[in-house]
């Protein structure tokens, strides 16, 4: 029995698509709004230092608050900026801000016995998608991807 050699049938080259910015811009405006709600407790927590409280106050998980906060509301903000200029530190900043406030509410969620404050409810709700969309694979293929630079002709 004889069998013929068959066509080969090619399927037409198509280039990759572009990683698609989604994940990456809701990854950074969920980062600025978490830094904006980090400001109001920093605030807070820095105000009875300058006055009459001083040193005496700066103990337990206060103090882990007052420097907690303050450095996840500069590492989101930073790592907005940073996504929106399409570095891959952008995302890592943003995770690592955003696992700072979530284990900060998690721990002000432990210390008050379980009672769950609005506030801290909103920090909770921020915190944990802004981690996981800022760990997803298509937030680091849109920021690794150069951004082309378009140069006007004379």
């Amino acid at each position: 029995m004889t069998y013929y050699q068959q066509a080969q049938w090619h399927q037409p080259h198509h280039p990759p698509r572009p990683p698609s910015a989604g994940a990456a811009i809701t990854t950074a405006t969920l980062a600025l709004l978490l830094a904006a709600y980090t400001a109001w407790p920093s605030i807070l927590l820095i105000e009875p230092l300058v006055g009459s409280c001083g040193e005496t106050c700066f103990a337990g998980f206060y103090a882990v608050s007052v420097i907690g906060f303050p450095l996840a509301g500069l590492l989101l903000l930073t790592g907005a900026i940073l996504i929106f200029a399409r570095t891959v530190a952008g995302p890592v900043m943003t995770a690592l801000g955003s696992t700072v406030v979530l284990a900060l509410m998690l721990m002000s969620l432990i210390l008050s016995h379980g009672s769950l404050a609005p506030i801290t409810l909103i920090g909770l709700v921020l915190a944990l998608p802004t981690v996981i969309l800022s760990l997803l694979p298509p937030t680091f293929a849109w920021t690794r991807k150069p951004v082309p630079v378009h140069y006007p002709r004379y």
